[in-house]
């Protein structure tokens, strides 16, 4: 069984109320959480387990991870202080560095839909009010190339995104804010190294599958940004050319 971590991405229910959306969307989670219960009981093999994606969609445990296999992370601050966000810029201000503020979480379909998108934003100061609530800011990393490296199993997928040919400076800071008039996405190879820990995350987080987001910095340096569980990878098997279908189902194969 494939799934994806949010039950209305599976059951694409809707509701122009936001009242019975939320209780659709309740409703079907716990749907598929029964089905999950019958199945695990019955030693199914799963892609991903139901447990393992919530757990793995932590972004502060996936950095802690990452970096005792010795991946390299921006520097990060999560907070609920405005204070204590304010006080992060300032000192990254003071070393030439930008500060970008992200989701911890993501957004849903129907909060995608009235937003627009969660897009890496990058903030200062002056945008932060006084209220607190929950942050991720990360220091801005400069960027060679970006990476999109989809594993399965054992089996690694790395993409070179190269973001930075976009005139568009949104894309540079985030390339989901596509151009593909001016960014390629190149099937590419990794240091065995890499390679390496990217699986063993994946494997520590309890997961078969999994899209890894890497930069690659002018200097040389590979920089760990997150992972996501159910990342979608038809999209970047057709623009790449990678056996990313085939890959999953041989796994699901030698599975059954």
């Amino acid at each position: 069984v494939y799934c994806r971590p949010y039950a209305e991405d599976i059951f694409s229910v809707s509701h122009k109320s936001r009242i019975v959306q939320n209780f659709l969307n309740r409703e079907s989670y716990f749907l598929l959480k029964t089905i999950w219960e019958s199945t695990r009981k019955n030693n199914s093999f799963w892609i991903n387990p139901w447990e393992s994606s919530q757990i793995a969609a932590n972004k502060g445990l996936q950095m802690n991870l990452a970096t005792k296999l010795g991946l390299k992370v921006p520097r990060t601050l999560m907070t609920s202080s405005s204070n204590e966000a304010k006080a992060f810029i300032r000192h990254a201000k003071a070393r030439d560095k930008r500060v970008v503020i992200k989701t911890l979480s993501g957004l849903k379909n129907q909060e995608r839909n009235e937003r627009g998108g969660a897009f890496v934003t990058v903030i200062s100061v002056d945008k932060l009010g006084t209220q607190n609530y929950p942050l991720l800011l990360q220091e801005y990393v400069e960027k060679q190339y970006e990476l999109r490296i989809t594993v399965v199993g054992d089996k690694v997928f790395p993409c070179k995104i190269t973001s930075q040919e976009s005139p568009r400076e949104i894309t540079k800071i985030d390339w989901r804010v596509y151009d593909f008039e001016n960014v390629k996405f190149l099937p590419t190879e990794l240091p065995t190294s890499i390679s390496q820990k990217c699986i063993q995350l994946v494997k520590l987080l309890g997961l078969k599958y999994s899209a890894i987001d890497i930069i690659y910095e002018p200097d040389g340096q590979y920089r760990f940004l997150e992972i996501n569980p159910n990342g979608l990878w038809l999209w970047i098997e057709e623009l790449a050319r990678l056996p990313i279908t085939d890959a999953i189902a041989d796994l699901l194969i030698r599975n059954l």
